[in-house]
């Protein structure tokens, strides 16, 4: 920041910058100071409104677009053909920077001849080919590129790459509205809004692909596929509001202001879609997260490529503190060119952005001003500038310190619209003497409904083991028609895998019915990817290391505790549930149940082994195994199948599945013998690189494979006689849910005009 500030000095009058230079171990210039001085171009002073109403920035501005133009989107490749530049991203980002500025001299004949050739490509894309055309990570850049620029230049000619690639990324897209690095592999999964593709959602390209499509709307594209795409998104991030930051895939909302720019973009997202309680939300969050925007998965370019645009939702006077409180960082990726260059995170950097041009994304934010695009403000957002006291409020959020504050002004503290404030401030309470468990009770009440959230965080780490406490909140979760309110007092009945002795600790195990009966109801319109009850679930079931709580179950002696009357119905929704990590959390209580218990549950079990669930991919393999097992040990024939197409399934996670499939598998004994030859196949070419196949990298999963290899051969002349599942099956639902034939996503487009 130091060196930041000392760059801005020496370029307002003289240009001249002096550095006192040590060497400590540098051969014979060892422990040597020198002074040197530097000749930086004069550029002038910003003012205090910059970007806004400032010579400097207007010769930023220039300088920036030059550069992008002289570095080109075209280069001549080995062979001597001149091609497009292949760091799609960056480039889709350099156009929209210089639509951005809202001067036509920087749409250059080039800049029409890149846009139309990504639009060309686009227009062949065929979604009916699996895995075979364009990422998430580029189809949402290129297409929030074309959308932006045809709505910008009216430019009929990019228009068929358009409604292309957009019926392509609304087609792609999970049934819960994410995206993976792919699109969802439903050629695979016998219908399109499965799971979405490799290990799961991923919020970052996510929201990006959404924010295309809803642009895409805008340009006159407003099929059933796309917006049926769009409300799935908005959807799945309406859930975050209120209740923390967007994580990096489906899961549970994430405790800081912002991450990698996931907020930030859902502030646009938003507002473009008019949810005014949603932009405002993001828009606050983003402006203050000044401070943790080099925080990002792999790297911080898209949190700094998003940061100002998220926080100019909030006003002039929000984009204005953003841009002041970050630009030290902007000041030191120029370079003498005019350009800006992606600069590594300290220590923890993957490399994944080597050489990324930054300029277009600094031009769009310095072009807020000038408001040419949707994404820079074209259209007035949806909610009120923030006054200059709400940004103050907001950016007083990053810097806050309860070690400082009295118990009252803790407490007070409780009803900021902050999480990170909210939850500071009950671990304070949680550490001091005061008995404050009369107060927070009497707040669940309150008619802030930020203080009601922060009266369940503040019982949990300082409720003192109160039953009366935990009534309440069984109460407030029975009876309140709030989402949110529901979420946190669920989160105020976790049991703090580090607690200290004011906590509620093990006394939130008596809201155990009371959340049974609650993950048990679903309700479509409030909560309709049944996220409450899957963080019942965790809450009841986890038993990891990961999460800072424990489960209420976690003891086979607990377990058996619990009432059927309550679990049979909870388990039921949990194997519904869209995420595969919820579906997992169930499948571990399998070998407690009854026979009489399995009864009422084999539909439900079928379908979660059979049907890979539409979200939480990385975490669903526990439930199909599970069930996989399970239906063998009961000798039912159906599983034959199932475990035969688990153990052929291609993807992610193949390395875990193969030697799961034949364990499985060699229960079946002598009814393998039709499928041995193709079984064999498939275990030489995992144990055998010789017969070309893609060996384990994990020696591990090699001895697996074979030590279940060896079951199937010893198991091979046993006749074992199989049942049918069939007659507790009929009368139960056991489709696959929320996936349609591409035929029948066909013939529904057909029928939709404008």
């Amino acid at each position: 920041m130091a060196l930041s500030a000392a760059i801005t000095e020496a370029e307002k009058k003289t240009g001249q910058l002096t550095l006192t230079i040590w060497r400590p171990d540098a051969g014979p210039a060892k422990g040597r100071e020198m002074t040197v001085r530097l000749d930086l171009p004069v550029k002038g002073a910003y003012s205090k409104t910059a970007p806004w109403n400032c010579p400097k920035t207007e010769l930023l501005i220039d300088e920036a677009a030059q550069a992008i133009l002289k570095n080109g989107f075209f280069y001549t490749n080995s062979n001597g053909t001149r091609v497009m530049n292949d760091k799609e991203v960056p480039m889709a980002l350099n156009v929209l920077a210089l639509l951005a500025t809202g001067e036509e001299k920087y749409i250059t004949d080039e800049v029409r001849q890149y846009v139309r050739g990504r639009a060309g490509e686009a227009a062949n894309l065929d979604y009916a080919v699996y895995n075979k055309g364009i990422s998430s990570w580029y189809g949402g850049y290129r297409n929030l590129m074309l959308t932006e620029y045809y709505l910008h230049t009216g430019d009929e000619k990019v228009l068929p790459g358009i409604k292309a690639l957009s019926k392509y990324l609304a087609y792609g897209q999970s049934g819960v509205g994410t995206w993976s690095h792919g699109m969802a592999p439903w050629r695979k999964n016998d219908g399109l809004y499965g799971p979405p593709d490799a290990y799961g959602a991923m919020n970052q390209c996510s929201l990006t692909c959404a924010l295309s499509l809803a642009l895409a709307q805008k340009c006159g594209v407003p099929t059933k596929a796309v917006n049926d795409a769009v409300n799935r998104s908005k959807t799945f991030y309406t859930y975050y509001v209120d209740k923390g930051t967007i994580p990096y895939g489906d899961n549970e909302p994430a405790q800081n202001h912002d991450n990698n720019g996931r907020n930030s973009q859902a502030a646009v997202f938003f507002d473009i879609l008019g949810d005014e309680a949603a932009t405002k939300y993001f828009s606050r969050m983003t402006l203050a997260s000044y401070n943790v925007r080099e925080i990002g998965h792999t790297g911080h370019f898209f949190s700094w490529a998003w940061g100002a645009l998220g926080a100019s939702r909030g006003g002039p006077g929000a984009a204005l503190a953003f841009m002041q409180n970050t630009r030290w960082f902007h000041e030191l990726e120029r370079r003498p060119d005019d350009s800006y260059v992606y600069q590594y995170q300290l220590r923890r950097d993957h490399f994944k952005y080597q050489q990324w041009d930054t300029t277009g994304s600094r031009l769009l934010a310095l072009c807020l001003p000038r408001k040419q695009l949707y994404i820079t403000g074209k259209k007035a957002s949806c909610i009120k500038p923030f006054t200059r006291d709400e940004v103050e409020e907001i950016v007083s959020a990053t810097t806050f310190q309860p070690k400082k504050l009295s118990t009252k002004e803790l407490l007070a503290a409780l009803g900021s619209w902050s999480i990170l404030v909210r939850e500071s401030a009950a671990r304070e309470l949680g550490q001091r003497e005061d008995n404050v468990v009369d107060a927070l009770i009497a707040m669940l009440d309150s008619p802030n409904r930020f203080a009601r959230y922060g009266a369940c965080i503040g019982l949990r780490f300082a409720g003192r083991k109160s039953k009366k406490a935990v009534d309440a909140m069984v109460v407030r979760i029975e009876k309140d028609d709030d989402t949110s309110m529901r979420f946190f007092a669920v989160q105020g009945l976790t049991i703090p895998a580090v607690g200290g002795s004011n906590a509620l600790g093990w006394t939130v195990t008596q809201a155990g019915p009371a959340l049974l009966r609650l993950a048990a109801t679903y309700e479509p319109e409030r909560d309709p990817r049944r996220k409450i009850s899957g963080q019942i679930a965790e809450t009841l079931l986890y038993d990891g290391n990961v999460r800072d709580y424990r489960g209420y179950f976690k003891r086979q002696k607990d377990i058996e505790k619990i009432d059927k009357a309550l679990l049979i119905p909870a388990l039921k929704a949990w194997l519904r549930n869209p995420h595969g990590g919820v579906r997992g959390s169930a499948s571990r209580l399998y070998s407690t149940l009854s026979d009489k218990d399995l009864e009422a549950l084999w539909g439900d079990i079928y379908v979660a082994t059979k049907y890979g669930s539409i979200s939480g991919s990385m975490f669903a393999g526990e439930v199909q195994v599970k069930g996989l097992n399970l239906i063998a040990k009961h000798k039912f024939e159906e599983g034959l199948p199932m475990a035969l197409d688990y153990l052929y399934r291609d993807g992610w996670g193949k390395m875990g599945r193969v030697p799961a499939a034949l364990d499985t598998l060699a229960y079946y004994g002598s009814k393998l013998k039709p499928h041995l030859e193709e079984m064999r196949k498939e275990y030489k070419m995992w144990v055998t690189p010789e017969h070309g196949g893609v060996r384990p990298k994990k020696k591990g999963n090699v001895g697996g494979v074979k030590e279940a290899w060896d079951k199937i051969q010893a198991n091979l002349d046993k006749d074992v006689q199989l049942k049918s599942l069939k007659p507790y099956l009929e009368g139960a639902d056991i489709t696959p849910p929320d996936r349609i034939s591409p035929a029948e996503a066909d013939a529904l487009e057909k029928t939709i005009t404008q």
